[in-house]
């Protein structure tokens, strides 16, 4: 800032294209409405309750924060009401693992040593460092639209003699500090994470060394194996071709045995199926002649051919359960056949692998060899993975944190450090000896057109005319409500600062009031009788 005691300050109300006359005396007027109605008004059944009374009514300048860093706006949360923390692991030393690596001799087995002895180096410790940003809001929602909230203030260096303007709890000098530090720890964070990638690429070049020493190894071993494998391999093949000869001839003479077995039966099957069809085709021909019979009242004819449709009916099951018996020995012929190939191929296999023997021991003997460079191959890829895996978890939450960082604040640049200050309006109210607070935050004023202040839904129209900009600075305010009963000193100062600003013992503030509640009567939010009341409210406390 320019000078030390610029800011900027908020306006209270913002408003609609269709708002108009909506002044100062009209904003009093409003929250003086709003609070009168907020008032306990004492009576009750059971147990009477004693009306409140309002203490003061004042405007109140809540202090913000507007900083940048690493051009992003952060807002920052004046009393410290908000804060922000960010939370990260310690890592162990990766300077120091980087020059034991990249000093390691070329030998396979003291890398793998090497490996084997850091394989829980990267595993993380439980210890944790706090980053604490005070005040710092990170909402970005509501940092947007606190942005464009700002775009509607007004940078003055002129004392505030009407409102209360809380000192924010940290200076300029503080914020600078701590935007300083903050920068540093991010500093050191990329330089961790820039160690890391270095560690994962020495690892990976490390890896490939080894792998393609064994796989020269293993191509030596092989070219050895392969000319004692390729003299053996003709002589093998020859005697399989004629083991796979004989067999496929026996096969095939087993095969048709069984199979001109069940050809004979499938033709018995067939002369069954026929011999139904013709008892069918017989019924269906005696039923004619018994429908006919009745026809004729032929009584004699109609039993003789009914002797036959039954004679007919007994005859077909003989045939039917002859048709399942010969299904079931063709099931059983094909089980016999699958049994003595089976046994035929196992036989065949017997031999085949009895003269592949030799052939095999030198492919087993050529494996073995191979595979203990393969296993010694996995070993170290399996070792350098999992240290670059936990390295590469490590990373990517160190990368979560550096996103919190990029994500404190906005994109945008709005002041290298501002101090703003928003306005809202606090309500002291007393019953006896017991006070309580109640605020009306920065506003949206809409008129809505006549038909909306027509309609009440049975609540004062006045109600309505004011709505909370934005949710999220209530539950600032209702934070602060809650220091003001928690911190006696605050308390106290505030009270103290906000019963000089009174905009009820002011003749000024009262005159202003008064107009304004002509304005909102003028403006149909109040009717006569609510005016008369609200004027008469305001009238005690001149």
């Amino acid at each position: 800032m320019s000078k030390s005691n610029e800011k900027i300050l908020l306006p209270f109300a913002a408003f609609s294209q269709e708002t108009k006359g909506f002044d100062n005396n009209t904003e009093e007027a409003t929250v003086f409405c709003i609070s009168e109605l907020n008032r306990a008004k004492g009576g009750g059944f059971l147990r009477k309750q004693e009306a409140e009374k309002i203490v003061f009514i004042s405007k109140v300048y809540y202090p913000f924060w507007l900083v940048s860093l690493n051009e992003a706006s952060l807002l920052l949360d004046g009393l410290n009401i908000a804060s922000h923390t960010i939370t990260h692991r310690v890592l162990p030393d990766l300077k120091g693992f980087k020059e034991k690596l990249k000093d390691l001799p070329s030998s396979r087995q003291i890398q793998a040593n090497f490996l084997s002895n850091n394989q829980n180096y990267f595993q993380g410790s439980d210890e944790e460092q706090k980053i604490v940003i005070d005040g710092l809001i990170k909402d970005q929602e509501f940092t947007t639209e606190f942005l464009k909230y700002v775009n509607e203030g007004i940078k003055t260096n002129s004392p505030i003699n009407d409102a209360v303007l809380i000192s924010p709890a940290l200076d300029k000098d503080g914020i600078t500090r701590m935007l300083r530090n903050l920068e540093k720890k991010r500093q050191e964070l990329l330089e961790e994470l820039s160690d890391m990638m270095g560690i994962i690429k020495l690892l990976n070049s490390k890896n490939q060394e080894s792998q393609a020493s064994l796989i020269k190894e293993i191509q030596v071993i092989e070219k050895e194996y392969n000319t004692k494998i390729e003299k053996v391999k003709a002589t093998v093949e020859t005697k399989i071709a004629k083991i796979n000869k004989a067999f496929e001839k026996e096969e095939t003479e087993i095969s048709k045995k069984f199979e001109q077995q069940i050809k004979d039966i499938e033709k018995e099957i067939v002369k069954c199926e026929k011999t139904t069809e013709q008892i069918d085709s017989e019924i269906e021909k005696t039923e004619a002649e018994i429908r006919t019979a009745a026809i004729n009242k032929d009584d004699v004819a109609e039993q003789k051919w009914k002797d036959k449709r039954n004679e007919l009916k007994d005859n077909k099951p003989e045939y039917t359960l002859r048709i399942k018996e010969l299904q079931k020995e063709i099931l059983n012929i094909e089980e016999a056949r699958k049994s003595i190939l089976f046994k035929l191929n196992q036989d065949k296999e017997t031999k085949i692998k009895e003269e592949s023997k030799d052939l095999v021991e030198l492919e087993a003997a050529r494996e073995a060899a191979s595979k203990i460079c393969r296993n010694e191959m996995a070993k170290i890829e399996e070792m350098t993975s999992n240290i670059i895996e936990k390295i590469d978890k490590l990373e990517k939450r160190r990368e979560g944190v550096m996103l919190e960082f990029d994500e404190l604040g906005l994109k945008q640049i709005k002041e290298t450090v501002a101090l703003v200050f928003m306005p809202f309006y606090l309500s002291c109210y007393q019953s006896k000896s017991k006070k309580r607070y109640s605020y009306v935050s920065p506003s949206i004023v809409s008129y809505g057109g006549l038909g909306v202040r027509l309609k009440s839904l049975g609540k004062t129209k006045i109600t309505q005319l004011c709505q909370p900009r934005n949710r999220k600075i209530s539950i600032l305010l209702n934070s602060l409500m809650s220091l003001l009963d928690e911190n006696i000193v605050f308390n106290h100062e505030i009270s103290e600062a906000c019963l000089k600003a009174n905009l009820l013992h002011n003749k000024k503030d009262q005159e202003a009031i008064v107009n304004g509640l002509n304005r909102l009567k003028e403006q149909q939010w109040l009717s006569s009788s609510e005016f008369e009341t609200f004027s008469q409210a305001l009238s005690q406390y001149s």
